[in-house]
């Protein structure tokens, strides 16, 4: 299917003529390429910082009231393109669907660019929200206000146009899940952020709002698709172990597997309804609504695969500039692992064991894995010595996840002692 005709918005460094000037706490340009955003907020520029859950909670709120997502990225630059040129390119590489909105943000430049369907979205709305929403926050070096107000913003221009958006989405909720697989696989990772809902916006199981005509339509292309994503996945998993190795490819192989045989799960109930045993109408919906869990259990979990190996690719693009600053929040871990020690022990001599048994072990847990991820990101050095950047993209996110496992074991010791403060 063509993409359908979108429209992308700039704001360039025209900005400084309005008074935009002084960036605040940005360090030297790194060339972003246009990327496929993996979720709702990408910030490569570190611009959010603990406003993160701010800027999810509007961005939440927005396809709340009006059943579309907003997706927000954060760059240092746009490598040379307009806001406009970088914003479409990353919403076409990101499989955006038809009323999604991309908003990108460069710190350096503070440029920003929109991509956004025509149809959906006039130029005068956009520009609307720029003025009265973005460009206030931007002002102010707010990168979080930028994106909840361009939420709040477009929140407005939706409800001037008098359509009830959230009335609409579950209203359709019927027609939406009759057609589920149909669009399942061509908005792979992002169908699951956009759920079947009900009118007070909560999730609902497709099989329990289909007829049984179309729940066994909806089966039946269901095991179909599942079927060619796995043959797809299969190919995949090849060219994943050439290209890092059978280690690093080794959970999507037996995700693979795994799908295979509940693929045959799914197979073999839907076979049950032709056998020579007739089912009753209630006993029928119960098998078909099991194989089409079945069905979308698998397709998550391969969807789940393929993000995590474009995020490996995307981290082979950019591994010098990741290990510079995976060393910077490596330092940062290991600088708190004595203070928070010292915070164990202080809180360990006033309050009873029972009341920090979860967190006992975490320091000691933590500096095992600082010198695991220090071990991973030197070998992943001496990889990139050799201009071997698959394998130092590999090691880079094994630091990456020791280390963040070893920020969550700190925050945890924090959390304890503000908890029983």
């Amino acid at each position: 299917m063509p993409r359908p005709v979108r429209r992308a918005l700039a704001v360039t460094s025209a900005l400084l003529a309005l008074g935009v000037v002084g960036i605040v706490g940005v360090g030297p340009a790194a060339a972003e390429e246009p990327v496929d955003v993996n979720g709702q907020i990408t910030d490569r520029a570190d611009a959010l910082g603990d406003d993160r859950a701010e800027v999810q909670a509007a961005l939440d709120r927005y396809y709340r009231d009006t059943g579309r997502q907003l997706f927000v990225v954060y760059v240092r630059t746009f490598d040379g393109l307009t806001g406009a040129e970088w914003a479409t390119r990353a919403a076409e590489r990101s499989g955006l669907g038809r009323t999604d909105v991309l908003l990108a943000v460069a710190l350096e430049s503070r440029s920003y660019g929109y991509d956004a369907d025509s149809d959906e979205l006039s130029d005068a709305d956009l520009e609307k929200v720029d003025r009265e929403y973005i460009l206030p926050a931007l002002r102010q070096d707010d990168w979080a206000g930028a994106a909840t107000g361009a939420a709040r913003g477009l929140t407005e221009v939706d409800r001037d146009t008098g359509i009830p958006w959230g009335w609409i989405v579950g209203g359709t909720a019927v027609v939406a899940a009759g057609a589920a697989y149909g669009v399942h696989r061509s908005r792979r990772r992002f169908d699951h952020t956009h759920p079947v809902v009900d009118e007070h916006g909560q999730p609902v199981d497709p099989a329990a709002i289909l007829d049984d005509d179309e729940l066994e339509a909806a089966v039946a292309e269901a095991l179909v698709v599942v079927d060619d994503a796995l043959q797809s996945a299969d190919q995949e998993v090849g060219f994943a172990e050439a290209q890092f190795g059978d280690a690093a490819a080794a959970d999507f192989r037996r995700t693979v597997e795994e799908g295979r045989a509940t693929l045959r799960e799914a197979f073999t109930l839907r076979q049950r309804l032709d056998d020579a045993e007739p089912e009753t109408d209630a006993e029928r919906r119960v098998l078909l609504s099991r194989a089409l869990h079945l069905c979308d259990t698998v397709d998550d979990a391969l969807d789940a695969q393929v993000e995590r190996l474009d995020a490996l690719r995307d981290l082979q693009t950019r591994a010098p500039e990741v290990a510079e600053t995976l060393q910077q929040r490596l330092d940062a871990v290991v600088a708190r692992l004595a203070p928070t020690a010292e915070t164990l022990r202080t809180l360990q001599s006033e309050h009873a064991g029972s009341a920090l048994a979860a967190v006992s072990s975490n320091v000691t847990r933590a500096e095992s894995l600082t010198r695991s991820a220090t071990e991973q990101l030197s070998q992943a050095r001496a990889a990139l010595g050799g201009s071997d950047h698959a394998t130092a993209a590999v090691r880079l996110r094994t630091a990456e996840e020791a280390t963040g496992q070893a920020v969550a074991l700190l925050d945890a010791v924090d959390t304890a002692r503000d908890d029983l403060a």
